[in-house]
């Protein structure tokens, strides 16, 4: 195939390694045109028609580099005026035998046009692929060597024929012409449901061969733990039936693979606390993996409260020698760790349960490490981003799924202030201070040389520093060491600092009821799963919580977030909402959690599709030998998942 160093260039740029994989950069949206008479056309028609060219093109220039060419053509015996913008290149010789013009109508026989070209033959509707492109790659360029690719790459089914046609799927090559071609809505729509039906089903199927490796398992014959009496609270009904599914998993013949979700508040650690005790009271040690040194420290301190008579172990950058022995020997019960928990100097004697709290925050690999340092290991994930218990069905085959859908009733008001600035908000923070309450102020930088253009820690805490001079005012982010950071959250805990200037670290496993004000600078630059996350740290006590999210930026996406955040404060709708506007790959992070993130597919406009695909994968997978091209395909997925 004769690709030329600028259609290379355009490949690469566009993320893509090679010809064949450019063809999934699917359009993301269409433009349709009608090819209809002219008395038919109303203002705002997407019209597309041929004629001759009356006049000759006349440019005006305005502004820097900006022009509007008019022109008239003759359509239907009715002169049409025409206007496009910025083709001053365009030439009157060109179009001696005539000029086709796409656009929409403005007014009475008024056009402003998209695009125009030569005559051609015309089908009634005319649908044009608009593809995502970067800076100085046009859609006309992309369009040209799609075609090229498409004429030289024959690509192969990976489904079986059979299931093809009980589906009503055309062949990957006949979707990838239409989609990128399409002639009519009838074909294009056949086209985009066979390609979303394939990546469903590639899904599922490479996640079953991935995961089903790691099924084998022994009963554990675990039960409820009489501890459960001696809790200060009584657990909720959601909570209860969450403890049971888990007990019930763990004393199956298969291993426990299941993800424990909830709100922020929901109660998800101590079912995942009240797991681990049953499973050490059967005489096992039981590993709990956190992401950061902060929740690692409010875990440590919530577990030993509650059951202070269990042997706890924390791992960590900075444990000594004595603290692996524990571990390696037996003595110690239930371990918690950071990423200390997967590496080499870590080994157990029994272990029989690994719990991921904030799954998505470790990569696949990661996980795998840890759940390798046990034999038959049941594995409890937790996750505070909530997905619809009826998507999370159809999404999910080898992971069984328990949701908390209770959540502390909210006690914060969520305050979207337009400019990155607290000149507005100044004096409430003042009257907050001088109550005695406590207030946390979130920047996404810790110095000015890691973001332009973003508020970072440092600068944000010299300048509050000097406004709340009356006030102890400190910073606590990433670079600090484990002793410093715990030390200035324990000081935050007692009430002697009463502003902490922060990165997101303080996202989870701070509880300090306190405080009740919380600013978020650059709030545009943080996903709102992480958003809600924050908020949830004010407003914990009997007092209500404010949080100011600040953001001067205009973009239509940041502001449906941020006003998203204002409207709900469940954090299932929140979800709901970011993954429809963000996609899953976003929400959940595809490298991280092992979800796709789909080229075609909305796993909630296409929930049915996501169904069925999941029903046909539970009917292949007994078979799947007897379909070698299929077989060598989900070889190859999973093979490339793990590289990347």
């Amino acid at each position: 195939m004769d690709i030329t160093p600028n259609q290379s260039k355009i490949i690469l740029d566009l993320g893509y390694r090679s010809p064949a994989q450019f063809l999934f950069h699917f359009p993301s949206r269409y433009e349709i045109n009608e090819h209809k008479a002219v008395e038919q056309w109303q203002k705002g028609d997407h019209i597309i028609f041929s004629g001759d060219l009356l006049s000759p093109f006349r440019h005006v220039r305005f502004a820097k580099n900006r022009s509007v060419t008019n022109f008239t053509v003759m359509f239907d015996d009715t002169e049409v005026q025409v206007s496009i913008f910025n083709r001053a290149f365009l030439k009157t010789s060109h179009y001696d035998h005539g000029i086709t013009v796409a656009g929409v109508v403005q007014d009475q026989n008024k056009v402003l046009a998209q695009t125009i070209s030569k005559p051609d033959d015309l089908s009634e509707l005319v649908i044009k692929p608009v593809y995502p492109s970067k800076a100085k790659i046009s859609q006309y360029s992309i369009r040209q060597l799609m075609k090229k690719i498409l004429k030289n790459v024959q690509l192969n089914d990976v489904i079986p024929e059979n299931l093809q046609q009980s589906r009503d799927l055309v062949s990957r090559q006949e979707a990838m012409q239409v989609i990128h071609n399409p002639l009519d809505l009838d074909s294009l729509n056949q086209a985009l449901r066979s390609i979303k039906y394939e990546e469903f089903l590639m899904y599922h199927l490479s996640n079953h061969y991935a995961q089903h490796l790691n099924l084998q398992g022994v009963s554990r014959n675990v039960l409820l733990s009489e501890k459960v009496e001696t809790l200060p609270f009584a657990l909720r009904d959601d909570q209860q039936r969450a403890y049971e599914s888990i007990l019930e998993d763990m004393n199956d013949s298969k291993s426990m693979h299941r993800l424990l979700q909830g709100d922020v508040g929901s109660g998800k650690t101590v079912v995942a606390f009240l797991a681990a005790l049953s499973m050490i009271e059967q005489g096992y040690q039981v590993a709990m993996m956190v992401p950061t040194e902060l929740l690692l420290y409010q875990h440590a301190k919530s577990f030993k409260r509650m059951f202070s008579n269990v042997a706890m172990t924390v791992l960590n950058q900075n444990s000594q020698a004595e603290d692996f022995d524990k571990v390696e020997c037996g003595e110690a019960q239930f371990i918690l760790g950071t990423h200390t928990l997967f590496q080499k100097q870590t080994n157990f004697k029994k272990l029989g349960l690994v719990i991921i709290d904030e799954q998505h925050r470790f990569g696949v690999e990661q996980r795998e490490k840890l759940i390798k340092k046990g034999k038959d290991v049941e594995v409890l994930m937790l996750s505070a981003t909530p997905i619809p218990q009826t998507l999370a069905h159809s999404l999910f085959m080898n992971l069984e799924v328990s949701t908390l859908t209770h959540s502390n009733e909210t006690n914060v008001d969520t305050i979207y202030v337009k400019e990155n600035s607290i000149r507005l908000i100044q004096p409430n923070i003042e009257e907050a201070l001088k109550r005695n309450e406590q207030v946390y102020v979130v920047c996404p930088a810790i110095n000015e040389g890691e973001r332009s253009g973003i508020k970072n820690v440092e600068e944000i805490h010299s300048h509050l520093k000097n406004e709340f001079n009356k006030y102890s005012v400190v910073m606590l982010h990433g670079k600090l060491s484990a002793e410093e950071k715990a030390m200035i959250l324990e000081e935050f805990t007692e009430g002697h600092i009463d502003m902490l200037i922060s990165t997101s670290l303080i996202e989870v496993g701070i509880d300090v009821h306190n405080a009740t004000h919380m600013i978020i600078y650059n709030a545009e630059q943080f996903g709102l799963a992480t958003l809600h996350q924050m908020r949830g740290r004010v407003g914990r006590g009997e007092k209500k919580g404010v949080c100011y999210v600040l953001s001067s930026h205009k973009t239509e996406e940041s502001v449906e977030r941020l006003d998203a955040l204002v409207q709900y404060n469940d954090g299932f709708k929140l979800s709901e909402f970011d993954l429809k506007q963000r996609g899953m790959g976003d929400l959940l992070g595809s490298r991280q959690s092992g979800l796709p993130s789909f080229h075609l597919a909305n796993v909630f406009d296409d929930v049915e599709l996501l169904e069925l695909a999941k029903q046909d994968a539970i009917s292949l997978m007994a078979s799947l030998t007897l379909y070698p091209t299929l077989n060598q395909h989900i070889k190859r997925l999973v093979e490339n998942r793990k590289k990347e």
